[in-house]
């Protein structure tokens, strides 16, 4: 289990120039959907200027429960909602970038890393979740966000 401090310097770098090489998504969603950032940078600036907290999931090739959460949870509406009001959306292969897979600590695909604009982790979920448990974790990371925010 990666520490607090390690998680906290992971997001730190992640948006200096050594961890921000483009990253292609496996998919994108339609006009009505998500609109995921295809390069960590864009997220990043994206994410201090908006300041909204990013919502980086953390895929691989061939991955049965990637393929099952791009389909099933990141397509619900709620879940579109949800993030697309709360969160800058980005994708990035694991395996195309070990280096910021490795410092955010994924070590299950996928993974959902929520990084706040003042570059902290605030959750990383590991594995498939059900549209309904993703929208109730991100719920209560907005709730608890906004609350520290006023």
């Amino acid at each position: 289990m990666f520490s607090r401090r390690c998680l906290l310097l992971a997001a730190t770098a992640l948006g200096t120039e050594l961890l921000l090489p483009a990253a292609r998504p496996a998919w994108s969603a339609g006009p009505a959907g998500i609109h995921w950032h295809d390069e960590v940078q864009s997220a990043w600036k994206s994410m201090q200027s908006e300041r909204r907290p990013i919502l980086l999931f953390v895929t691989m090739d061939g991955c049965l429960h990637c393929r099952r959460m791009k389909a099933v949870t990141y397509e619900d509406g709620r879940v579109v909602e949800r993030i697309s009001q709360s969160f800058v959306a980005a994708s990035i292969n694991g395996q195309q970038q070990p280096e910021v897979a490795r410092r955010l600590g994924v070590q299950v695909y996928p993974t959902t890393v929520i990084i706040t604009p003042d570059a902290r982790v605030v959750d990383s979920i590991r594995g498939y979740v059900s549209p309904a448990e993703l929208d109730q974790r991100l719920a209560t990371i907005s709730q608890r966000l906004a609350s520290v925010a006023r």
